[in-house]
C-alpha cells in the first residue's frame, strides 16, 4: 500500500469519526429535549400529516364495569420546536380499546404523554410517544389552510392561515341516524359540488329528539347500532360509523357543525351526563375539523344553565370553534333574544342566529331575516355572526306540504340567503325538506326521496350565491339598509337590502322583486360602476358606469325579476407581458403541461399565503392556450428593494406571454379598491424566480397601463 492510499484511508476514518460524533451530539441534544418531558421507556414513534387526523390505540390492562364513564385519559401534546402545547382527552372505543386522537397545525416533531384516572392501569397511564408531522401537499382547503379560527378583527371566520372562510351551510340534522353511508356520500358530494362548506348535524337524535319518559328507546343508525346503551354509556359501534361520516365530509372540504352536545339524544339530560358525553365526543372529534354547539335549539331561558355549563367546559379545552345554536321567538321582538343572551359569553367564538320558520308567516320570516341579523350584528361585542337556520325550501313539493312551517319555496330559501348576507350575517345555512328529517313524512302520505330533495334548484342557486360573493371581499361588507331610499310602502318580502364595504369602495344591493332602486350615493368613497347579477340563472349584465358619489341615484334592473346589484369603484387595470424561460421557444411558450394546471389559483399556501378566489376551467385553459398561473403584486415604496405589497391578484399566462384576467378573459388585470398612483409591479411564479419592475408605473382608473417585463429596461 503506497503512502497516498494510507493518507486517503486516514482521511476517511477522520471523516467517519467526525460524522459519528456529530450524529451522537444531535442524538444527545434530541434526547435531552425529550427527557425534559419526563418520557418513560415506552416511547414509540409515528408519523402524521399536518392538519389531518392522527391517532394512537391504547389497551387497558384492567377491567371496568363501564369504561365510558369509569376512565378518564388526559393527553399532553407538545411541539418540540415551539411553545405550542395542547391538553386533550382520550376515549373508550369498545372492549379494552382506548384511542387518543388529534391533528397538528405545525410540521416537525411532537410528543405526547397520557395520564389516566387509574394510575395503576399501565396500558393507559404514563404512555408516551413521538410524532413526526410532515407538510400536507394536497389541494384540500381544510388541510392546506388549517383549522377554522376567528379573524383578527373578530368579524368573520378564517382558515388557520388567515384565508377568509365563507360559510355556506346545509342542514342535515337526521342524516347520521337515518342515512346509509352511501347516501351520506351522495349528499356530501352534491353539496361539495355546489360549494357548500359546512353541514350541520345532530349527534344522535332524530330531528325532534325523544320526548317520552325514560327508559328511552334509543335510535339506531342504518347498521342497526344503537347510539347509547344507557344515559351514561355510549355504544362504540354507533360512534365509529359517525366518525366515518365526519371524516368523509372533511375529505370533501366540508366542516361538520355538530349541534346539541348538551342534549345528544333527548331534551332534559342531566348536566353530569351531558358533560360526560361532551368530553368523550370532543375526544372523538379532535382529529377532525368540526364546530361544536351545546344547543340544538333554545326555546326557553330554563335551558340556559346547562348550555352555559357545557359551553364553559368546552371552552376550557376545545381547539374547535364553539357557538350555541338558538331557537327563534314566535312573538314580535327586535332581536333574537336567545342568540343575544349567548353572544357575550366568554366561551363563544362566534354567534349563531336563527331567523327561523315563524310558522310559515311570510311577513315575519322576511322581517326577521333582515331585522334580527342587523340588530344582532350591531350588538357588542363584535364577533362573527351566521344565520344558521332560515325558512327551508320544499322545492317542487311545497304545494303538497300541509304544515305551513314547511311550505317554503325555492324562491324563499334563495332570497333569505341574499338578505341574510346583506344584513350582517357573514354566512348562511340553507335547509331542504326531505333532507333534514330524512326518512320521515314531510306531510301525511308524502315522503320526499333523497335524490329529489338534493335536486331542488335553490341548492344550485346557493352555488351562484357563493360564486358571486367569492368574487368580492365579502368580509368587508357591513349592513346599511338606510342607504336605500324608499318611494312608498313595499310588502315585507319585497323590501330590499344593501351592504357596503368598510372602505366605501364597493357595495351590494339585493332586489327581491322591484322596479327600481334609489340609493344615497354619498356612502361611496368615489364614483362607481354598476353590474347586475341574476341570482336565479347566474347571469351578469353591465349597468351604468361612473355614477358620481353624490346625491341620490336611481338604478333600474335590466328586466323584471330578482336581482343583485354590485356597485364598485372603477378598478385600476394593468396589461402585462412576460415569458417563463423553461417553457419559452421561438417567441412563444409551450403548453405541454396544460392538463396539470389547477383550476383554482395555487398561491394560497406558503410562501405566498394569497387568499384570492380566482378560478378557471379546462375549456378556458385549452381555448386560450394557458401555460400556468402567475401572482401579480402592486408594491409601494421608495425603491423596488424595500417596496411593500399594496394589492395582489392571481391571473393566467398564455403562450404569447399575455397575462389574462380570470373574470372576463381580457388582458386587463384588475385591482379593485386600489387608489390611483405609482407602483412597482412584481410577478411571482411557483417554479421560477420572481421579478419586479425597476421603475414605478403610474396606474389610473381610466387607462390601462402596459408593461413588458421581458424588457430589461422595465
Amino acid at each position: 500500500m503506497n503512502i497516498a492510499k494510507i493518507y486517503v484511508l486516514l482521511l476517511l476514518v477522520l471523516i467517519l469519526n467526525f460524522v459519528d460524533s456529530i450524529a451522537q451530539q444531535s442524538g444527545n441534544i434530541l434526547k435531552s429535549q425529550f427527557s425534559q418531558t419526563a418520557f418513560t421507556s415506552n416511547e414509540n414513534s409515528s408519523n402524521a400529516i399536518k392538519n389531518t387526523k392522527w391517532e394512537e390505540i391504547l389497551y387497558s390492562v384492567e377491567i371496568y364495569p363501564n369504561p365510558y364513564k369509569d376512565v378518564t385519559i388526559s393527553v399532553h401534546f407538545s411541539n418540540v420546536d415551539s411553545s405550542i402545547v395542547y391538553d386533550e382527552y382520550g376515549f373508550w372505543d369498545g372492549g379494552s380499546t382506548f384511542i387518543i386522537r388529534s391533528y397538528f397545525p405545525e410540521v416537525g416533531l411532537w410528543t405526547w404523554k397520557t395520564t389516566c384516572s387509574n394510575l395503576n392501569d399501565t396500558g393507559l397511564h404514563n404512555r408516551s410517544g413521538i410524532i413526526n408531522v410532515s407538510e400536507y401537499n394536497g389541494t384540500n382547503k381544510i388541510f392546506s389552510h388549517g383549522a377554522l379560527k376567528v379573524s383578527d378583527n373578530n368579524k368573520y371566520l378564517t382558515y388557520g392561515d388567515g384565508t377568509p372562510f365563507f360559510w355556506m351551510g346545509g342542514t342535515a340534522w337526521a342524516l347520521p341516524i337515518a342515512a346509509t353511508y352511501l347516501e351520506w356520500q351522495k349528499y356530501i358530494d352534491d353539496r361539495h359540488s355546489k360549494k357548500f362548506t359546512v353541514v350541520q348535524i345532530a349527534p344522535a337524535r332524530a330531528h325532534g329528539g325523544i320526548w317520552e319518559d325514560p327508559p328511552y328507546n334509543y335510535p339506531t343508525n342504518w347498521k342497526g347500532d344503537v347510539c347509547f346503551f344507557d344515559e351514561d354509556e355510549w355504544n362504540p359501534l354507533y360512534w365509529q360509523e359517525f366518525d366515518k361520516f365526519v371524516e368523509y365530509a372533511n375529505s370533501q372540504e366540508i366542516i361538520i357543525a355538530v349541534m346539541g352536545l348538551a342534549e345528544a339524544v333527548h331534551d332534559g339530560t342531566t348536566i353530569e351526563n351531558a358533560e360526560l358525553f361532551t368530553r368523550n365526543f370532543y375526544a372523538r372529534m379532535q382529529g377532525y375539523h368540526v364546530i361544536l354547539s351545546p344547543a340544538f335549539d333554545i326555546w326557553a331561558a330554563s335551558q340556559y344553565p346547562i348550555m352555559d355549563n357545557i359551553g364553559s367546559s368546552l371552552g376550557s379545552y376545545s381547539r374547535h370553534l364553539i357557538s350555541q345554536h338558538p331557537g327563534h321567538s314566535y312573538y314580535e321582538s327586535p332581536i333574537n333574544e336567545y342568540a343575544l343572551y349567548f353572544k357575550n359569553k366568554d366561551y363563544m367564538n362566534f354567534s349563531m342566529n336563527q331567523s327561523g320558520h315563524n310558522s310559515g308567516d311570510i311577513y315575519r320570516i322576511y322581517k326577521k331575516v333582515k331585522e334580527w341579523n342587523v340588530n344582532l350584528y350591531n350588538e357588542l361585542p363584535m364577533v362573527p355572526m351566521i344565520n344558521t337556520e332560515a325558512y327551508y325550501s320544499s322545492g317542487r313539493y311545497a304545494d303538497q306540504v300541509e304544515n305551513s312551517e314547511r311550505k317554503g319555496t325555492d324562491e324563499n330559501a334563495r332570497e333569505l340567503g341574499w338578505l341574510s348576507l346583506l344584513s350582517g350575517s357573514l354566512g348562511y345555512t340553507y335547509g331542504a325538506t326531505g333532507i333534514w328529517q330524512y326518512g320521515e313524512e314531510a306531510s301525511p302520505g308524502l315522503t320526499i326521496p333523497l335524490d329529489s330533495a338534493l335536486a331542488y334548484i335553490s341548492s344550485t342557486q346557493m352555488k351562484y350565491l357563493v360564486e358571486f360573493f367569492s368574487s368580492i371581499a365579502w368580509w368587508e361588507l357591513e349592513p346599511n339598509h338606510s342607504a336605500i331610499i324608499s318611494d312608498g310602502l313595499i310588502v315585507e318580502e319585497e323590501k330590499m337590502a344593501f351592504s357596503i364595504s368598510t372602505s366605501g369602495k364597493f357595495g351590494v344591493a339585493f332586489l327581491p322583486n322591484n322596479d327600481l332602486l334609489k340609493i344615497d350615493m354619498t356612502v361611496f368613497s368615489n364614483n362607481v360602476d354598476a353590474k347586475w347579477f341574476d341570482p336565479i340563472h347566474s347571469v351578469y349584465l353591465d349597468g351604468e358606469l361612473n355614477v358620481a358619489n353624490s346625491g341620490e341615484h336611481t338604478y333600474t334592473p335590466p328586466y323584471a325579476g330578482e336581482w343583485a346589484l354590485l356597485l364598485s369603484e372603477l378598478p385600476i387595470t394593468l396589461s402585462m407581458k412576460i415569458f417563463l424561460s423553461g417553457a419559452y421557444s421561438l417567441g412563444k411558450m409551450n403548453t405541454n403541461l396544460f392538463s396539470l394546471i389547477p383550476f383554482d389559483q395555487p398561491y394560497s399556501s406558503l410562501p405566498w399565503n394569497y387568499h384570492g378566489t380566482q378560478s378557471t376551467t379546462s375549456s378556458f385553459i385549452l381555448n386560450n392556450k394557458i401555460v400556468d398561473w402567475v401572482l401579480i403584486e402592486l408594491r409601494s415604496g421608495s425603491s423596488a428593494e424595500n417596496a411593500t405589497i399594496v394589492s395582489r391578484t392571481a391571473a393566467l399566462l398564455n403562450e404569447d406571454g399575455n397575462v389574462i384576467d380570470t373574470e372576463d378573459g381580457s388582458t386587463n388585470i384588475k385591482f379593485p379598491s386600489v387608489d390611483e398612483g405609482e407602483y412597482y409591479i412584481a410577478v411571482l411564479h411557483r417554479n421560477h424566480l420572481s421579478v419586479i419592475s425597476s421603475q414605478k408605473v403610474t396606474l389610473t382608473n381610466n387607462n390601462s397601463q402596459f408593461i413588458n417585463l421581458n424588457n430589461m429596461n422595465n
